[in-house]
C-alpha cells in the first residue's frame, strides 16, 4: 500500500517469492492521507483514509496467506527512487502497530512490538498500554518472603517452619515422617505474583547427617492451581561429604 506523485495510490501484492508484482491503483492528488494495512487471521486488508476524515475506505486486494502461520512476516516502509543512479529519501511519522494486547493470541515479543501494549515484567502478561499492574513494575527486594508469610511444613513431625525465612541464623528442623517427602510451602502476605531470582540454603553447621541433599523447587499462582516445577537438583555437598560446612557460605539456587 503506498501513495506516490506519479502513480497516485496503490496497493501492490505478490503471490510468492520473487513472482510477478500485481498492482492495483488510481491516480488522485492527495495531499495529505492515512494509510493502513489489518490482518486478521491469514487475511491481508488494506486502506486508506483523508487526513480530515474518520472513515477508514476499503481499498485494493484482498489476500488470504496461508503460509503466515509457518513463515511469519514483516512489517516496514518500502521506499524507491525508480532511478538506478539516484537514492531517495522518506520522512515518515505516526506510526503505529496495533494489536488485541492478549497473552491468549500473541506471544510477549508481539507484545512489546505492538504501539498500543506492553507486557509485565515480573508474569510476562500482555498489557494494553498504561494498564501493567502495579506489582509488576514494583522494586526489587532482597526477600520475596515478607515478615507476615504463611509458612507450613509436610513430611515433618515438630520445628518451626518460621525459622526457616526468619532472615537470622535460628536452625529449622524437623523429624521426617517415616516414607515421606519432607518440604516447606510458604505464602508470601502480599498476595501478589512474585519472581524470585534465586532461593540461599545453609546446610547445618554442627550435625552432617542432619541436611538435605537434594531439592525440588516449584510455584503456583494460586492454591488451587497445579504446582509448577522451577528447578531441582542435588546440593553441593551430597557429593563433598568432607567439606567443612560451617565454613561455607550456602547453596545458591537460581531460578
Amino acid at each position: 500500500m503506498y501513495l506516490s506523485q506519479g502513480e497516485g495510490l496503490a496497493n501492490q501484492y505478490r503471490t510468492c517469492e520473487q513472482c510477478t508484482t500485481h498492482h492495483y491503483g488510481s491516480y488522485g492528488s492527495y495531499s495529505s492521507v492515512w494509510l493502513r494495512v489489518v490482518k486478521e487471521g491469514n487475511v491481508m486488508r488494506s486502506f486508506y483514509r483523508y487526513g480530515d476524515s474518520s472513515y477508514w475506505t476499503p481499498y485494493g486486494a484482498v489476500l488470504s496467506m496461508t503460509s503466515i502461520s509457518s513463515n511469519g512476516y514483516y512489517i516496514g516502509i518500502a521506499v524507491c527512487s525508480h532511478s538506478n543512479s539516484g537514492v531517495t529519501s522518506l520522512e515518515a511519522s505516526n506510526i503505529q502497530l496495533l494489536r488485541t494486547c492478549s497473552s491468549s493470541t500473541i506471544t510477549q515479543l508481539q507484545c512489546d512490538q505492538a504501539s498500543n501494549c506492553e507486557s509485565g515484567p515480573v508474569s510476562g502478561a500482555c498489557y494494553k498500554k498504561g494498564e501493567v499492574l502495579a506489582w509488576e513494575v514494583a522494586d526489587a527486594v532482597s526477600s520475596i518472603f515478607d515478615i507476615g508469610s504463611t509458612v507450613t511444613s509436610f513430611g515433618c513431625d515438630g520445628g518451626i517452619p518460621n525459622f526457616a525465612i526468619d532472615g537470622t541464623t535460628t536452625k529449622y528442623s524437623c523429624t521426617p515422617s517415616p516414607g515421606e517427602p519432607t518440604g516447606l510451602i510458604i505464602t508470601p502476605s502480599h498476595q501478589q505474583m512474585s519472581r524470585a531470582e534465586g532461593l540461599r540454603i545453609y546446610a547445618h553447621n554442627n550435625c552432617p547427617n542432619c541436611d538435605p541433599v537434594s531439592y525440588t523447587f516449584e510455584g503456583r499462582t494460586d492454591e488451587t492451581s497445579d504446582w509448577v516445577q522451577i528447578k531441582q537438583g542435588d546440593f553441593p555437598w551430597k557429593s563433598a561429604q568432607s567439606l567443612p560446612r560451617n565454613r561455607r557460605f550456602g547453596a545458591k539456587i537460581s531460578s
